[in-house]
Formats: structure tokens, C-alpha cells, sequence
């Protein structure tokens, strides 16, 4: 008589076949599931990042542009100006007010925190991305206050004051300079923001692409499509900050990934053996 029952064997292999194969189709599914959230959660980003980028680029064009342009207009016919020859020499300040757009850098920060899995480059662009349009937003409240100030002293402000507050030149006070230096930072702050917000939408399109791929590979359908971004136009018009003036920024991460990849290089053969250094000389 056997001790062993080959039928019984049998069903629990069975059994066991069946449970693992169930269990192998839901980690499929689960699998599934996870990619295909994190695909819909980056096509939020991307809408998200690109209304702000969008916002940014206008406000560009329309306010910062114009502004900027007065500015320096005003200060070169200033610099060239000459009073023996020119008589008195006449302005006009460009002081309208105007508000930072109303964006969601925090919740574009905080979503994407939570939903995708990001780190390096796109995550510092999320986070500069959200404060730097908070920095813009406190210096073009800044120069409103400045404005506000100026037409209520209108009357008692001598027009030389006027011209020296403006353009802030040197009197017999010293320098006060702030008021170009509010224009300068608005000037930097909204290209710094056009900037990150680029930098965030194509690093997300190129993390969602990874996705959708990988996606394919493994579960042999389509994904979501993915939402596809393009700033030729606004390069055209010329309203895109050079990127020459993020090298810095952009070379630490070029850094990282070489660093990376060297070390992805680096194979330690076994057996490892050390030399002892020999003692010096009594």
C-alpha cells in the first residue's frame, strides 16, 4: 500500500495552479490600474502646467513687454539727452497697474506630488515653478503700491523728482533705485516662470510617454493618449526665455545623470584583493 496518493497530489497542485494563476491575473490587473491612473494624472498635469505657462506668456506679451520697453526707452532718450541743446526734457512714465495671473502653481505642486512619481529635474521645476510665481506676484504688488503712492504725492512732486524716482537716478539724497529694480525683478520673475512652466510640461510629456510605453510593452493595448504640447509659436514671437540664462540650473542635472550613468558603469569583480602598505623604514 502507497503512502503517497497521486490523486490527491494532484488536485492540490491543482488547486495551487489555479490560486497562483488568479493571483497573477489580479497583480496584472493591479498593475494595470496603477499605470493607467498615473498616465490620466500626468495628462492633469500637463493641462494644468500649460495653462500657467499659457497665463505667463500673455502677461508677457501684453504688460511686462510693454513695460520694460517704456522703461528703457525713456532712459536711453535720457542718457543722450542734452539740456543746452534739447531744452527740458519731458516723459511719459508708464504706470498702469496691473495683476499677477491667477494660477495654480500649488496645486499643480501638490498634485503632482501625490500622483506621479517624479524626482530630479521636474520636480525642482514644479517647485521653483511655485515660488517664483509667488515672488512675481509680491513684486508686481510692489510696484502697484509704488504707483498708488506716486499719484497721491502727484502735486507736491517736483518733475525732476518724478524723472529721478523713475529712472532712479543720483541726487543730492543718494540713489533710489526702486523702481527700476521692482521692473527688473518683475522682468526676471516672469521669464523664470515661462521657463520652469516649459520645463515641467515637456519633462511631464517625456515621463507620460515612458508610461504609455511601458504600458504597451506589457499589456499589449493602447493607453490614453497623451496630451502634446508644443511652444513654437511663442518661440517665434520671441516671448520664451533664453535658455542661456538657466545653464547653471540645467548643468546640475546633466551633472547628476552622468554620474548616474558612470555609475550604472562600475563593476566590482570578485575575489577583490588588497596590498598592504608596507611600513616605513625603522
Amino acid at each position: 500500500m502507497g503512502f503517497l496518493n497521486g490523486g490527491f497530489f494532484s488536485a492540490l497542485f491543482g488547486a495551487f495552479a489555479g490560486a497562483w494563476g488568479a493571483h497573477k491575473i489580479a497583480q496584472s490587473a493591479k498593475s494595470r490600474e496603477l499605470i493607467l491612473d498615473e498616465i490620466r494624472s500626468v495628462n492633469v498635469a500637463i493641462t494644468l502646467v500649460a495653462d500657467i505657462c499659457n497665463a505667463y506668456i500673455v502677461l508677457k506679451k501684453q504688460m511686462t513687454i510693454p513695460m520694460i520697453g517704456n522703461y528703457n526707452e525713456i532712459k536711453s532718450r535720457f542718457e543722450k539727452h542734452n539740456p543746452a541743446i534739447d531744452g527740458v526734457f519731458s516723459f511719459t512714465a508708464d504706470y498702469e497697474t496691473f495683476k499677477a495671473p491667477l494660477t495654480s502653481t500649488e496645486q499643480l505642486k501638490n498634485f503632482t506630488i501625490e500622483n506621479i512619481t517624479v524626482n530630479g529635474r521636474l520636480l525642482s521645476a514644479i517647485f521653483r515653478l511655485d515660488s517664483t510665481s509667488f515672488h512675481l506676484k509680491e513684486m508686481i504688488e510692489h510696484r502697484n503700491k509704488l504707483i498708488s503712492d506716486i499719484y497721491e504725492m502727484r502735486e507736491k512732486i517736483d518733475p525732476i523728482k518724478s524723472l529721478e524716482f523713475f529712472l532712479g537716478i543720483k541726487n543730492e539724497l543718494g540713489t533710489n533705485k526702486i523702481y527700476p529694480d521692482t521692473l527688473e525683478s518683475i522682468e526676471r520673475y516672469t521669464d523664470d516662470v515661462i521657463f520652469f512652466s516649459k520645463i515641467a510640461c515637456e519633462d511631464l510629456i517625456q515621463h507620460g510617454t515612458m508610461l504609455t510605453n511601458k504600458y504597451k510593452k506589457k499589456h499589449k493595448t493602447n493607453p490614453p493618449k497623451l496630451n502634446i504640447l508644443a511652444f513654437d509659436k511663442a518661440e517665434a514671437m520671441g516671448l520664451l526665455p533664453p535658455i542661456e540664462n538657466y545653464q547653471e540650473w540645467l548643468q546640475g542635472f546633466k551633472d547628476q545623470k552622468e554620474l548616474k550613468q558612470k555609475s550604472k558603469k562600475l563593476v566590482l569583480r570578485w575575489p577583490i584583493t588588497f596590498t598592504e602598505k608596507p611600513e616605513p623604514n625603522q
